[in-house]
């Protein structure tokens, strides 16, 4: 079988059921079998880790238990590892609101926010956003 000279595989949803059981477990069972180079990178993307040491804790405690039965073998689980970057997208729960209390041409493209309440009819507050 031809195996590539590298590869950068981005797994978007890493922390997701998908890859929890059936991605991970895969490229897992394709490294351990030498199908990949050992060039090839896999970059996972998620919310949910604060970094790449707390990815790879939740490998380990979620993603070991779905590969085969022929089971894991410890040192190329490590190597295996070796091969994974992770990035946290730095977003949360998306809404659609307005941004207020502040020059609007001012504003750009990745800039923070925090929420602040504005009263509506009633008792209601409505959340929006003014920059942080």
């Amino acid at each position: 079988m031809q195996i590539d000279s590298g590869f950068n595989f981005v797994l978007f949803g890493g922390t997701g059921d998908l890859s929890m059981r059936k991605i991970l477990p895969a490229l897992y069972e394709a490294h351990r079998a030498g199908m990949l180079s050992d060039n090839g990178r896999i970059v996972a993307v998620a919310r949910h880790a604060a970094d790449r040491d707390g990815y790879i804790e939740w490998i380990n405690s979620n993603v070991k238990s779905h590969v085969s039965k022929a089971g894991v073998d410890d040192a190329v689980w490590r190597s295996f590892l070796e091969r994974i970057a992770y990035v946290k997208l730095d977003e949360g729960v998306t809404m659609l609101t307005n941004i207020v209390d502040c020059d609007l041409d001012t504003l750009r493209i990745g800039q923070r926010v925090k929420v602040c309440f504005k009263p509506a009819e009633g008792d209601a507050a409505i959340p929006m956003f003014t920059p942080a």
